[in-house]
């Protein structure tokens, strides 16, 4: 009869897979290739000073050659946009709020937009002066 302990001793027998590992390299060749991209060309930036430099001032002028352009297309397209869309008419919607109608340029803005039927809320220093107007 077979003794309780031979019995597992040979299932884990069996059961065992000889498993073949690569060996783990230690050269510095196999440390840089295993290296994610940003950090071997963050390394590569910083590694002299002439690289540094030159790529600092580089990114600086392609950003300062770049942004004009792009802010000139902005507005641009968000004036085709509102030519082709509302025709440059803009018809009132809520209530607008403006400072300094007393005179000048308030003053005038108020009875613009009143005129177009826009919901006008104004602020005046000085009441007496616009007593008929507003």
């Amino acid at each position: 009869m077979l003794n309780s302990e031979d019995t597992k001793q040979e299932k884990v027998e069996s059961m065992a897979v000889a498993v073949d590992m690569p060996p783990a390299s230690s050269t510095p060749e196999a440390e840089k290739a295993q290296e994610p991209f940003l950090s071997r060309l963050n390394n590569f930036l910083h590694s002299n000073i002439y690289v540094y430099l030159i790529t600092y001032y580089l990114y600086w002028l392609g950003f300062w050659l770049f942004m004009p352009m792009a802010g000139f297309f902005t507005m641009l397209g968000f004036g085709l946009y509102d030519l082709f869309t509302v025709k440059g008419f803009r018809k009132p919607c809520g209530p607008v709020l403006i400072t300094g109608t007393s005179s000048g340029f308030g003053l005038d803005l108020t009875l613009q937009l009143a005129a177009q039927g826009w919901k006008v809320r104004v602020v005046l220093m000085y009441v007496d002066k616009t007593k008929g107007i507003v």
